[in-house]
Order: C-alpha cells, then structure tokens, then sequence
C-alpha cells in the first residue's frame, strides 16, 4: 500500500532594509527526501518490508542493513523451521539436557514465559509438539488423529520449559518441543528498529508481514495510521485503521492460515488446552503496544481467550490495547482506543459506547476502563494497591490499602465528570464522554 507523507516548509523574506541589489534571488527549495523502502523475502518465514523517511532513507543505506541484519539475527537463533537454530538444538536435546543459548533468545523465553503466566497457558511457547502434528512439509496442512493430539498435549505447557540462572533451558518433560512461532516477528521486529534508532533514523515504518511498528512520527509530526485488515479470508481491504506513533500493532486471525477438509476449515491458532483450533466468534485480535514482542504474544493469547476473557486480561495491562472483531462485524476496542477506531466501510460496526473511567496517578493517565462491562482493575505502584471495580456503567474502589478509605467510602459514580480521589496514593479516577481512513500500511 502506498505510503505518504506531507511535510510543510516555512520560507524566510528577506530583511526589509535590504537594497534591491542586494537581494538575491532565492534557490527553490529542495524537495524533501521520499520515504525509501526495502524487503527481504523469507525472513521469519515472511516479506519483511522497512520504509524509512528523512535520515537513512538511501537505497542500500547502512540503516537498512542493520535492521535486516536484527531481523536475520533473530530467524536464525528462534526459527524452528531452520535445523539449526538454537530452538531447534533446544528441542532435539530433548528432555533433562541444559541447552545454553545466546543472550537473545534467553530474553525472548522470559517474555513468552510471562505473557503464559498472565494469559493462564493462552499463549504458550512450549506447544511445538502440537503445531508440528498440524504441519506436512513446512506448511500448516494436515489434519492430525485425535490420539496424535492426545499423545502431545501434555508436552505442552509453560511449566515445561526451565530458564536456569547459568543461561541455559532445559525442557522438564519427554515430547516438550519449542516454538516460538507466535512471538518471535515480534521480537524481530523489536530488534530491527532498536537498529534503526542506532543509526540515527527517528521516523520509519517495519512491517513484518503484518506486524507492524511504527518508529517515531511520520514527518510533520503527525501519528502513523494503520490499518487493521478485514479479516473475511482473500478480501484484502481494511476493515479499520489506528493511529501508532512509537508502538507496534500486531494481529492473529484465523484467515491467515487455514486448510479445508471434509467441509472444515482449520485455521492455524491452536489452543494449547485442547490442541486443536480455537474455537468461537472471534476473526481477529490486534494488539496496539510499545513492544512488538508484547503485541505480538498477546495477540495470539487474546484470540485463544475469546473477547470476554481477552478484554478482560488487557485490561489488567496498562500498555496495551486491543481490537477485537467478532463474526458479526461488530469491532471491540478497549477503553484506550476508544474514539480513535473507525470502521472502513459498513461490514463493520462500532457497538455505542457507555463511557469510560480514566484512571490517573500524579496527573498522568496510566488507565482507560471503559463502562458497561463489568471489569476489575488493580491499580499497584510504590508500594500502594487500589483495587477498582467498573460495574455495569458505573466505578468504584473496593480496596485501597490507604489509611483513611475515602476513596472507598466515595462508594461508585457513573456521571461524566464524577472523580473518585484518593490523596494519600495521588490517585484519581475520572468519569469521561465516550473518529479519512488513508492507511500508512496495514496490520495482519
């Protein structure tokens, strides 16, 4: 998708005192610099696309291989489709080995590690025994026997997977196998723009077949807009575009990878807790957050939560925010995307929003809850803990472990401008009113 930038220059007149021989006529401007991109094909398994605008924006440029070469580093050390990669030697060392790895994929492990523990196993680095079953030759192709599957679910499991303090992983359990299939793109693309920042460019755009991170601002100052792809199979089109500046927006769908057989589709997210495709009503979850790493495991976390428990763990998650869009069309947002989400054409709707709580500490927003929907928020920062309660339309603390439980004994407030104070914690919360769709490039 063509990606566009406008950039505004001012002029300078010329001192009014200046003699008529003394002026010089000016030298017209020079246009600024076009964005420069550049793709590898094959890099983790995809067409990794980076566009750079302003410093570095030279075909060949050393900006641009610094970022392939992050990317390259990454499908190297993580991809399980390459036999000798470190994931690779981690699973065929098989059960007990301590298998040391590099500093990188040490990292990676941690994170996927965390995003299982606060998903509840949703997403889980440790269920390459079952994607393998679903795969013939390399491809997400073949329907496996329900004693296969039997015979590999309990090699899943985070719990499997042992990060030892000498830098090593040891798999805890015979048939436990990596993959990191749904969180490395992400940590790629992490990598290739701390890259980029290193070479001095301050505005670019990564795609990495659709997880995409948006490096600073577009020129001008203004936020990227991505869009969010329609997630009906071979449309091609948008179905709603968010503003990213500084953040990365990822997407899981079934539609991305699919097989038919015996008149069923499959997709290619599986549910570790059954190890088959999930099921429901979900199309397609995107992830708007600082890190593409993060993004990109919640994702595929939230699709296998469905929306209720999906909305319901990125709410425990400050810097994220979700997009979620069900069968019927209908897109979720959660509270922080609330008033910038819009749908692109009438297959999609927006359902009317109640509102929403803005939580804010030291004056600064850290949490947008949105009404309507029951939800639990526990505030913790400096030793401080609020527990907040949204409630049909309305908010309210339920604990506070503050000395003299105002904040607490405000009960719950549903008016636009209602705040509920808490002052020894610095703490407020707020009742607050609940957006051309031209996108930069497109998510998913």
């Amino acid at each position: 998708m063509a990606i566009t930038a406008l950039l505004l220059l001012a002029a300078c007149a010329a001192p009014s005192g200046a003699s008529r021989a003394a002026v010089k006529e000016p030298e017209a401007a020079a246009a600024p610099a076009a964005p420069v991109s550049e793709s590898r094909t094959g890099l983790l398994g995809t067409v990794v696309t980076v566009t750079v605008y302003g410093r570095g924006a030279e075909p060949g440029s050393a900006a641009f291989e610094a970022a392939f070469a992050a990317a390259t580093e990454v499908d190297e050390a993580m991809s399980v489709n390459r036999p000798d990669s470190e994931i690779s030697r981690v699973n065929e060392s098989g059960f007990g080995a301590a298998v040391p790895v590099s500093e990188g994929t040490y990292a990676i492990l941690e994170e996927a590690l965390r995003i299982a523990e606060l998903s509840g196993g949703a997403f889980d680095p440790a269920i390459g025994g079952l994607t393998e079953l679903w795969k013939e030759d390399g491809a997400f192709a073949r329907l496996p026997s329900a004693e296969e599957i039997a015979a590999a679910r309990p090699g899943a499991g985070a719990g499997n997977v042992e990060l030892r303090a000498d830098g090593t992983v040891r798999l805890a359990f015979p048939g436990t196998r990596l993959d990191l299939g749904a969180i490395a793109k992400g940590y790629a693309c992490d990598r290739a723009a701390e890259a980029l920042r290193g070479q001095g460019v301050s505005s670019a755009l990564l795609d990495f077949g659709g997880n995409v991170y948006a490096l600073g601002a577009k020129p001008g100052g203004e936020a990227y807009t991505i869009g969010i792809a329609s997630p009906y199979p071979g449309d091609g089109s948008v179905a709603c575009t968010v503003p990213a500046m500084d953040a990365a927006v990822v997407t899981s769908g079934g539609y991305q990878k699919f097989f038919e057989e015996g008149g069923v589709i499959y997709h290619h997210i599986l549910d570790p807790a059954t190890g088959y495709p999930v099921e429901g009503n979900l199309l397609s979850v995107s992830i708007v957050a600082p890190s593409s790493t993060l993004a990109d495991g919640l994702s595929t976390a939230c699709f296998v939560l469905g929306l209720d428990r999906g909305m319901a763990l990125l709410d425990s998650i400050p810097e994220a925010e979700g997009v979620f869009i069900t069968a019927d069309g209908t897109i979720h947002v959660t509270a922080g995307l609330i008033g910038v989400v819009s749908p692109a054409d009438d297959r999609f709707t927006l359902p009317q929003e109640e509102g929403v709580a803005v939580v804010y500490y030291e004056n600064e927003p850290v949490k947008t809850l949105r009404l309507g929907q029951d939800r639990e928020y526990v505030f913790e920062r400096d030793g401080m803990e609020n527990r907040i309660l949204v409630e049909g339309g309305s908010v309210r603390v339920a604990e506070a472990n503050c000395a003299n439980q105002t904040c607490v004994q405000m009960g719950a407030h549903a008016a636009a401008g209602d705040m509920i104070v808490c002052l020894p914690h610095s703490l407020v919360i707020k009742i607050e009113e609940g957006a051309d769709l031209g996108a930069d490039t497109v998510a998913g």
